[in-house]
This record gives structure tokens, C-alpha cells and sequence, in this order.
């Protein structure tokens, strides 16, 4: 039976590697495993998208302790709804540019590891 995973990639673009200068990490971009033909994430030029787990020698992936199946269907499920919706570049410039934000902003849009 699968489990679903998270993906990690260290980001070779120019915003993974802003991300992963500004985090002092070793990753610039997440995505979520949730079957064994589907994976979802949120890219640059794509939005949240869905697409086969067909670079995951590129990627660094994680079971996440603690987690239920039941909490996975509700991640899923979420994830799923998220489909077509935009990719939040400016949210990442202002992780990036340490720019604080509103707490009553509120956008339909998403990077990858919102």
C-alpha cells in the first residue's frame, strides 16, 4: 500500500536558489507525493499543478511521522481543490525580500511550500 511522502528539491532555478539562499537551507521547492502516479505542487510558469512523480532522483523525499491516513485524505483532498490556481510569486519575493505582509491578506494563490 502506498504512503504518501514529501518531496524536496534543492532548487536549481533562480528562485530555488533565492529561496534556498535566503532560508540558509538546502531546499528551494516542496511537492507532495500523494500516489503512486500523482504528485502535486506548485511551480513558476505552471501554478498548482498535478504531474507524474517522474524526477524523484531529483528529489530528496520524507515520510512524515505522525501522520494518518485519515490526515493524508484531508491534505489530499485540499491539495486537489488547489488545482489551477495561480502561483504565488509575490509571496515568494516577499519571503525572499523579508517584506513583511498583511495579516489581512488573502490570495487565491500558492507556492510551493504554502
Amino acid at each position: 500500500m502506498f504512503t504518501p511522502k514529501l518531496l524536496l528539491y534543492k532548487g536549481t532555478g533562480i528562485i530555488g536558489r533565492l529561496i534556498r539562499w535566503q532560508s540558509r537551507g538546502d531546499y528551494g521547492h516542496a511537492a507532495l507525493w500523494l500516489a503512486e502516479d500523482e504528485v502535486i505542487e506548485s511551480a513558476l510558469g505552471h501554478g498548482v499543478r498535478r504531474r507524474e512523480p517522474d524526477d524523484l532522483e531529483k528529489a530528496d523525499v520524507f515520510h512524515v511521522h505522525g501522520m494518518t491516513p485519515e490526515s493524508w485524505a484531508l491534505v489530499a483532498l485540499f491539495a486537489r481543490c488547489q488545482l489551477g490556481k495561480p502561483y504565488d510569486l509575490s509571496g515568494v519575493l516577499r519571503f525572499i525580500s523579508r517584506r513583511p505582509e498583511s495579516l489581512l491578506r488573502w490570495t487565491d494563490s500558492w507556492f510551493c511550500s504554502e
